[in-house]
């Protein structure tokens, strides 16, 4: 993977785009309603790509795409088409209360509704859950742009990365509130969208041009197959052929990642919360100009969030199928760790052995000698690391890691 010059000048140009039109769009605020509801003049299409723009992130581009690519498959789009519906109950019944309020705030709204206690108890909670959440975000982009970096032969600290995006959105919302966001949202919105569709087409002509791929066999088990896919068969039949394990809305209860039970009885909690209550999502929809014209803007939110499952879920399916040996390869690190933990728990097991500075022969024909057994080889420092043969069942791992691992008592391994 190369980055060329092109490449930084297309990302140079959309986010200094992305922050101008923001300030300009914002430059007449004067009061503090213009700064944090858009002078109440929000028209319903720009509230809702600013709704979608402001859900869809590294949250769904990262996180869902990697669930996509586990056993979980087309079943994490359940997020987002039971948000579709969460979001016409809000525009209908919930948003019209907010208006007639008048409110700014959500935690205000407690205080419309109940007393300065239930206000500030809002408030404190939601602080605490935003620096969890925005955490959560920055360090996955932070983590998307190290991972290309490298791939590209440079070295972008989890650091720089999370100061530059950061840095980034703080300056146009700190400069120009809620409309420079709205206004920023539309041309981020645009582009996630726009970009989440071109590769779900890009995934599907790979997957097209290829001769092998990989299948889960029992999502139960984990257990998986390569298959040889006919030549004169279509992107989307392989798809079919592959992935039809993986296309079902719902899992067993005792899947857990997203079992059926949470699924039908408790998701709609967090999802009246985050779409109904949480400002930094309602914050739009108060800065609308009408109680109409936020209804529209809350219903086309939720006609998009019915489409973009289908261009995050489906590459991150696609990705598995293609990529399956490169994923294994990658856990190898963190799945050291784990079976370091497991030979600490039992000692007399004949699935893991460790070696310190294992000879390059000895790793490279490992799985050749011993079938499905793992080994954990230890190396000095992080250089060295980069000894380990690309084989799944080599697991490297640092000295200095190695000797900081313990297992607490009474650990279960499944």
């Amino acid at each position: 993977m190369q980055i060329g010059v092109y490449d930084i000048l297309v990302f140079v140009v959309f986010v200094i785009s992305v922050i101008a039109v923001g300030l300009i769009k914002s430059k007449k605020e004067k009061t503090s309603e213009d700064y944090f509801l858009a002078g109440r003049g929000l028209k319903w299409w720009l509230i809702g790509f600013s709704l979608i723009a402001a859900n869809i992130s590294t949250e769904q581009f990262v996180g869902m795409n990697g669930n996509a690519a586990s056993h979980v498959g087309l079943a994490i789009a359940s997020y987002e088409w039971f948000a579709a519906i969460t979001l016409v109950v809000v525009a209908f019944f919930f948003l019209p209360y907010f208006l007639r309020a008048g409110i700014f705030t959500m935690p205000e709204y407690l205080e419309y509704r109940f007393n300065v206690w239930a206000r500030t108890l809002m408030a404190l909670v939601t602080l605490f859950i935003y620096m969890l959440l925005l955490g959560a975000v920055t360090y996955s982009g932070a983590l998307t742009i190290q991972t290309m970096a490298d791939k590209a032969g440079y070295n972008v600290s989890l650091f720089k990365g999370s100061l530059i995006i950061g840095a980034i959105a703080m300056i146009y919302v700190f400069a120009g509130g809620l409309k420079a966001c709205a206004w920023a949202d539309l041309l981020q919105g645009s582009a996630l969208i726009i970009g989440g569709v071109v590769i779900m087409f890009f995934a599907l002509g790979k997957l097209g041009a290829v001769d092998q791929a990989a299948a889960f066999t029992d999502i139960q088990t984990g257990a998986v197959q390569i298959k040889n896919l006919a030549k004169d068969s279509s992107a989307i039949e392989r798809f079919f052929e592959l992935n039809r394990i993986r296309l079902n809305m719902y899992l067993p209860k005792g899947d857990p990642i997203i079992p059926w039970t949470a699924l039908i009885i408790a998701m709609w909690i967090p999802n009246f919360y985050y779409w109904g209550l949480n400002q930094y999502i309602t914050q739009r929809t108060l800065g609308s100009a009408s109680l109409a014209q936020g209804q529209k803007g809350i219903v086309f939110a939720a006609f998009m969030k019915i489409l973009i499952p289908f261009a995050v879920v489906i590459p991150g399916i696609i990705a598995f199928n293609l990529f399956y040996k490169d994923m294994q390869i990658k856990g190898a690190e963190d799945n050291a760790k784990v079976m370091v933990k497991y030979l600490q728990a039992n000692p007399d097991t004949k699935l893991v052995e460790i070696r310190e500075n294992a000879a390059d022969d000895e790793i490279a024909a490992w799985s050749e000698k011993n079938g499905q057994k793992f080994l954990v080889a230890v190396f000095p420092d992080k250089a060295s690391l980069k000894k380990a043969a690309k084989n799944p069942f080599v697991l490297p791992i640092t000295k200095d890691e190695y000797s900081g691992i313990s297992v607490a008592p009474n650990t279960v391994f499944k």
